[in-house]
């Protein structure tokens, strides 16, 4: 049991950029992918409604950029 959710991105650039930007907001998200153009979502099995609120807060704010 557990979340794991992946983005995937058509240039491999922008999802390493946002996963510097996350980051920089203190969340950690990680790039797979032949060409790491997936961005990947491994929270702990523990995060909280609040934590993930947070962390879309975050990526929405940075996709709008």
């Amino acid at each position: 049991r557990g979340l794991m959710l992946g983005l995937e991105f058509v240039r491999p650039e922008k999802a390493q950029s946002l996963v510097k930007e996350m980051l920089k907001r203190g969340i950690i998200v990680l790039s797979s992918g032949k060409s790491s153009e997936t961005l990947s979502f491994t929270p702990p099995f523990t995060i909280g409604y609040r934590e993930m609120d947070i962390a879309l807060a975050a990526l929405k704010g940075i996709l709008k950029c």
